[in-house]
């Protein structure tokens, strides 16, 4: 399990808006965005480090494999070697820690993207409620006029009768 694996679901956690809290919501966001920002930076500088130490440990199994081979006079060919190096512990143990924090890098940058579409996302529920709210009164304004012209309606034709 990841350092961060427990940050990552209470990001998880935070990416929904609550449409019934919008004002804790619009102060939440940057706060959020820093946070997985400085993890995912954390995270892909191990990553960087993984993928130096991954090329640092098979050239170190490739030279093992190479003395070995010499002084027990068999000889290789490269593609023996490169599959040897594969095979190798150490080459095989880098390998996976690499995967894991790509893995990880990943995660937290589509967790990233995720919040700053949050951004754009409650930009959206924000103004549709405020639409909303006014488009009420309008509805309301819109029906009482739409009343009036009826009622005038019926006046006119009754008078004309």
């Amino acid at each position: 399990m990841s350092k961060f694996e427990e940050e990552y679901g209470e990001f998880i956690r935070a990416v929904p808006i609550d449409k019934n809290d919008l004002d804790n919501e619009a102060i939440a966001p940057p706060e959020l965005y820093s946070r997985i920002a400085d993890i995912t930076a954390l995270v892909a500088a191990e990553r960087d480090r993984a993928k130096r130490d991954l090329a640092e440990t098979e050239a170190n199994a490739d030279q093992t494999i190479r003395e070995d081979a010499a002084a027990s006079k068999d000889k290789l060919t490269e593609a023996e070697i490169k599959r040897l190096i594969i095979l190798d512990g150490s080459v095989r143990t880098a390998v996976d820690k690499l995967a894991a924090l790509t893995l990880e890098t990943n995660r937290l940058t589509d967790l990233k993207e995720s919040i700053a579409m949050r951004k754009d996302s409650f930009k959206t529920l924000s103004q549709l409620y405020h639409d909303q709210y006014w488009s009420r009164e309008a509805g309301v304004i819109g029906r009482d006029t739409r009343r009036e012209r009826v009622r005038e309606s019926i006046r006119s034709n009754r008078a004309n009768e």
